[in-house]
C-alpha cells in the first residue's frame, strides 16, 4: 500500500445540522467561540485556520447533488 502525504491544508468543513440553533448553541458553549458569519440556514465558527460551517440539513441536497443525502440515522 502506497502512502501519500496529505495534499494540503483544510480551510473549511461543512457539517449538516438537523437543529441548527441547538448545534450552534453547542459549539458556542463547548468551544467558547463567537459566530464568524450566520444567516437563516448556516452558522460559521473560526477554529484558527479552519472554518466550521454548520449548515441546516435541508440545504444539503443543493450542496452535494446529484449525490443523495443520507438519513440522520445512517
Amino acid at each position: 500500500i502506497e502512502h501519500r502525504a496529505w495534499p494540503g491544508t483544510i480551510f473549511a468543513i461543512t457539517l449538516f445540522a438537523e437543529d441548527l440553533a441547538a448545534t450552534k448553541g453547542f459549539y458556542q458553549e463547548v468551544f467558547g467561540l463567537p459566530v464568524t458569519y450566520e444567516d437563516d440556514v448556516s452558522a460559521v465558527f473560526n477554529f484558527g485556520n479552519t472554518l466550521i460551517n454548520l449548515l441546516q440539513a435541508t440545504e444539503a441536497p443543493g450542496l452535494i447533488g446529484p449525490a443523495s443525502v443520507a438519513s440522520p440515522e445512517a
